[in-house]
């Protein structure tokens, strides 16, 4: 069985998620704490220079996989049939993974400027085995641990405006490609799909209930002029996910490492 090391908020997580759940590949879901399981990670990864980045896929016979899209690849190939990467369009959910990727760098890049301004968002982020009564106490450790991760995707130079327009024109060409249509490959849903869908995260986090409020954590992803400029991507988002996401990891045993 693989074990699958990742950040459960984060869309490149997600997207892998969905799809060895959709290709129906057991797995075991660890959660990556920054600088808390860094160390752990680094040794059982092999990242051992530079940052370490999640998720990452480990199995039997030393497979060690670093990025989504080769572990997207690697799902393919244990379950073709599932038909997550169909070999005639190869190349098309490949362009489309990396449209995604445009999307999640420049919107992660403002969502985190927002999470820094925001205690309130800060705290949403620490995990479940960090009791509640200490968590404000520890603000400034989250603090460094997420201004570390701001400095880890920082693109110098570039300005709020700058990482809109980026987004602006990868959600035009998303529209375009789906021109109405149910889902981006003619033939049916694909990865291409996740990957786009994961991405839009950084525009709205999708809710499964919308009557419950958004939080803090949710507000400060949220892009709301894009959102409303793209709310057909997003309600194609929204059916799509009720439709396909029947499984998720957090049905199954969520293990952090051996302390």
């Amino acid at each position: 069985m693989y074990r699958l090391i990742g950040m459960p908020v984060s869309p490149a997580t997600k997207r892998v998620c969905w799809a060895l759940d959709f290709a129906d590949i057991p797995y075991h879901f660890e959660e990556y704490l920054p600088q808390i399981t860094t160390s752990w990670v680094r040794l059982r990864s092999g990242q051992f220079s530079g940052p370490v980045s999640v998720p990452v896929l480990l199995g039997k016979g030393g497979i060690k996989l670093l990025d989504s899209w080769d572990i997207a690849l690697r799902a393919h190939h244990d379950r073709p049939q599932a038909g997550l990467i169909p070999d005639a369009h190869r190349e098309a959910v490949a362009q489309m993974n990396t449209l995604s990727e445009q999307i999640f760098y420049a919107g992660r890049i403002l969502a985190l400027d927002r999470v820094l301004a925001d205690n309130h968002a800060l705290l949403d982020l620490f995990p479940s085995l960090i009791p509640g009564w200490c968590r404000r106490p520890m603000l400034p450790v989250m603090r460094n641990t997420i201004g570390a991760i701001q400095k880890k995707y920082a693109d110098p130079g570039s300005t709020e405006q700058d990482q809109i327009k980026k987004l602006d024109n990868a959600l035009s060409q998303v529209r375009a490609r789906l021109d109405g249509k149910a889902y981006v490959l003619t033939d049916g849903f694909s990865y291409a799909d996740m990957t786009i869908i994961a991405a839009l995260q950084v525009i709205r986090p999708y809710q499964p209930d919308n009557s419950q409020p958004q939080s803090a954590y949710e507000k400060a992803w949220s892009c709301e002029t894009l959102a409303t400029q793209y709310g057909d991507l997003l309600q194609w988002r929204d059916r799509i996910y009720k439709e396909k996401r029947k499984i998720t990891y957090r049905n199954k045993p969520t293990k952090h490492p051996a302390r």
